[in-house]
């Protein structure tokens, strides 16, 4: 490890170098847990002796993590004086906590208290990378933060910001951000200018979004329990979208634009009506949610999906089972159709590899009750060389 011969004043940005991550230690778990190895009482008060071994160890690995220690109000001062030099003007060369080899703090997790605010003098920290302060109570962020242009993680979530902070504009190595469960009713245009490629929006109060394409890198985007009417323009490069519980009527305009790489969709409990557009093309899609809707005919979306393992249809209006369904090679594992107006099912259902069929509270008659998945599908195919099964 490489370590400097001085300590860095705090008035400045330091430039010392930070330990290497262990192995095995990812981003998820800077937000869940504790990331130090260290086995404290989670909720309990923070004992200052336990906090001097916690800044000990931080300035030994980079790493500071505070998170669930029933921290309320600021936060402790002594984090932000965690590279001052011992009072005593003694210190042997010999001692445990060689202060003047410290390394950067890379990582500051204070997740799961009751922090009210962020003390200016985090601007102190510029080698920070990851920042986590989920599930507290702080509503801004400090000028100061201008500077921290190296986090590329930042979880702000289950706080009680109603606007996204400026100084996340300055953050150009951003890859994940985190403000889901806040109070935001408006996304600014900077966002869509970062390098995101995980950004969570979900349960705030937002109405509409800014074009979102120019996010070329984002794989993830998370938009659930909001008030959206209609979705913006959206990357291409979408693995994963989700914007179940809002108030959509549509997901795409009328134009197909085709989605390469999305494999998950999620678009429940919206207020999708009748024939899905054409608008959303997505060959790749392996997930599909689309239930608690008031639709009955997703052809557009389900016929260049040739890859889909998974289809929510449940609680819509389909009088017919998809024959998109029936065509897929091999793929569809779970198939949830349950109360919607189906009175048919065609035989060739049965030759799906289907381990999960669900058809609770549909019209159809004679289907075998009580019975598995498995003997529903050897029963279709026994019928095939009929049209379908009916009433």
């Amino acid at each position: 490890m490489m370590r400097n011969s001085r300590v860095p004043h705090r008035t400045s940005v330091p430039t010392r170098t930070a330990a290497p991550r262990r192995p095995g230690v990812g981003v998820s778990a800077a937000f869940f847990g504790n990331d130090d190895g260290d086995d404290v009482t989670h909720g309990t008060p923070l004992a200052p002796k336990v906090l001097q071994r916690l800044l000990r160890s931080a300035r030994q690995d980079g790493r500071l993590n505070l998170s669930n220690k029933a921290i309320k109000g600021p936060i402790p001062d002594a984090v932000w004086h965690i590279y001052d030099p011992p009072e005593t003007a003694h210190a042997s060369i010999d001692t445990q906590d060689a202060w003047w080899e410290a390394v950067d703090l890379t990582r500051l997790i204070v997740a799961d208290n009751e922090i009210t605010a962020i003390d200016e003098q985090i601007g102190q920290f510029g080698g920070l990378e990851v920042v986590d302060i989920h599930n507290n109570k702080v509503h801004s962020l400090p000028s100061s933060m201008n500077g921290l242009i190296n986090i590329t993680t930042l979880n702000l979530a289950q706080n009680q910001f109603t606007i996204v902070p400026d100084c996340i504009a300055h953050m150009m190595r951003l890859k994940s951000l985190h403000l889901q469960g806040n109070q935001l009713k408006t996304i600014p245009p900077f966002v869509t200018q970062l390098p995101l490629t995980h950004l969570d929006l979900s349960s705030n109060h937002l109405t509409d979004l800014p074009d979102m394409s120019r996010l070329e890198g984002l794989a993830k985007l998370l938009l659930s329990k909001n008030q959206l009417r209609a979705l913006p323009r959206l990357p291409r490069t979408m693995r994963e979208l989700e914007v179940a519980e809002n108030q959509l009527v549509s997901l795409a305009g009328d134009d197909p634009v085709e989605y390469p790489f999305l494999e998950r969709l999620d678009a429940r409990q919206n207020r999708l009506v009748g024939e899905l557009g054409p608008g959303l093309v997505a060959p790749n899609l392996k997930e599909l949610y689309l239930s608690f809707n008031a639709l009955t005919n997703v052809d557009a979306l389900l016929v260049p999906a040739k890859r889909l393992v998974i289809v929510d249809l449940r609680d819509n209006k389909f009088d017919d089972l998809p024959m998109a369904l029936v065509e897929l090679p091999d793929t569809l594992k779970r198939l949830d159709v349950q109360n919607n107006n189906l009175r048919a099912l065609p035989p060739l259902l049965g030759r799906t590899p289907l381990t999960s069929l669900l058809l609770e509270g549909n019209m159809i008659r004679g289907l075998p009750r009580n019975t598995t998945t498995v003997a529903l599908l050897r029963w279709l195919r026994d019928k095939i060389g009929s049209f379908a099964i009916f009433i």
